[in-house]
């Protein structure tokens, strides 16, 4: 199953940290706190366990996104592309 993950966290470190365990996961970043990706459900269930650790005072959200949705995301305006994905396309 797809996710978009979304987090608002004040703290750089936390934040930092919170980007590299998503990406540890196989997720994209679309936003600057925004991430897609494809995620089992024990992969799901880890990741859940492991920010659940992690943040304490600041937020994260979990969407699930269907195939039929994710076929209607919109996007508006540039795209945002990491320094280290330049030239890589995105899904």
């Amino acid at each position: 199953m797809r996710y978009i993950v979304v987090y608002d966290i004040t703290d750089d470190g936390l934040r930092t940290l919170t980007a590299e365990l998503l990406k540890d996961y196989g997720l994209k970043r679309i936003q600057k706190s925004a991430f897609i990706g494809d995620l089992k459900k024990h992969n799901l269930n880890s990741l859940l366990v492991e920010l659940r650790k992690m943040i304490q005072s600041d937020n994260v959200k979990v969407f699930p996104l269907c195939n039929s949705c994710f076929r209607g995301i919109e996007s508006i305006g540039v795209e945002f592309v990491e320094e280290e994905e330049k030239g890589v396309e995105f899904y």
